[in-house]
Formats: structure tokens, sequence, C-alpha cells
């Protein structure tokens, strides 16, 4: 449900973590295509998202919500990685502007893993679980990211 969603983002203890659920979440977008996320990737002024290698390694344009671009917009500028949109931090947290890899699968299925056992749910949550909560969401339900 929309509550649950925003139940898992603000668990969140990152706004790289949020911001990223945020995105899968609110343009339908499978794990590894959230990830990919590249830069040159959005159109701000057309509101576009362009997605490549998505399932069948096909290419594809989404909308963006007006919600999604700021979060994007605002946890970009936290990193200014030239790339990525969601860039590797290293091992030491802090290479985040020159990393030359996205953030791993890992790192956003532990995460989830780790909110989902605190909130328990009653039934098995993942990252793919936010793609198919997508298509229930609203644009007026948005005000729990504002405060990562």
């Amino acid at each position: 449900t929309i509550p649950q969603v925003h139940q898992i983002i603000n668990m969140c203890t990152t706004q790289r973590m949020a911001v990223y659920f945020w995105t899968v979440y609110s343009m339908g977008l499978r794990l590894e295509e959230g990830l990919n996320l590249q830069v040159g990737d959005v159109d701000g002024t057309r509101r576009l998202v362009h997605v490549h290698r998505g399932k069948g390694a096909k290419d594809r344009y989404i909308p963006i919500p007006t919600s999604t671009l700021d979060a994007l917009r605002a946890y970009w500028s936290t990193h200014r990685n030239s790339r990525f949109l969601f860039p590797a931090d290293g091992r030491n947290h802090t290479g985040m502007s020159t990393a030359t890899t996205s953030m791993s699968p890992t790192s956003a299925q532990g995460a989830m893993k780790l909110i989902t056992k605190k909130i328990d749910f009653g039934k098995k949550v993942s990252t793919h679980t936010l793609r198919h909560s997508y298509a229930t969401r609203s644009e007026e339900h948005t005000s729990e990211l504002q405060s990562h």
C-alpha cells in the first residue's frame, strides 16, 4: 500500500537509499534499472527518463514525477558524480563523486531486508515489490520523502 511504501522510505537511514527506493517506486523500475540510471538519462525539461537495458535489453522512456526529479536533484548535489545518479560509495563511504560504478544490488537489497525486518509486514517485501506497488501510487502522497 502507499502508506507501507512511505513507511519503508521513512525507515531509510540514508538519503541515498530513501531516494533510490522512491525512484524505483515512483517510476516502476526494476532493481538494476534504478541502479544504472545515469545523469544524462534524465530530461528534466521534457520530464522523461531514458531507461537503458530494461527487460529483454529494451530501452524505454518513462515520465518522471516532479517529486522524484526534485529528490534526484537534491541527492545528486550531495555527490555530483558526473555519470551515475546512484554511484558506489566505496569502502570508506567517501568515493561517490569519483565512482566508476553504480551502487551494488546487494546494497539496495540489504537495506530493504533490514528495513522490512524492523517493520515486519508479515510477508516478504523486496525492492521488486516497490515496482508492483507503483501502479497504485499517487502524486499527492509525496510529503514523507521531503523529510529526507
